[in-house]
């Protein structure tokens, strides 16, 4: 059997444990935590837009073939449809 704490949050008693899914009051992040996830996600994009700028030429030139290889299946498929 789950045992429950029970916390007194703002003169009210709040239960803890136990239940998925459900949110208690959560400590507000440090101030800098903020800062870090902001350039973070800026890191991460310039990143991803370095990798689209040097791969840019190779990620056409390769599907320029996996046209011609989805033309060439549906071809397959259609000739095999009608024999």
């Amino acid at each position: 059997m789950k045992e429950k704490a029970e916390k007194k949050v703002g003169g009210e008693w709040e239960e803890s444990g136990g239940e998925k899914g459900k949110r208690g009051s959560k400590a507000p992040p440090p101030p800098g935590e903020a800062d870090m996830n902001r350039e973070k996600t800026a890191g991460l994009l310039f990143l991803a837009l370095l990798f689209a700028i040097i791969f840019w030429d190779a990620f056409w030139f390769l599907s320029k073939f996996m046209l011609l290889f989805v033309i060439a299946y549906v071809v397959y498929l259609v000739v095999k449809s009608r024999s």
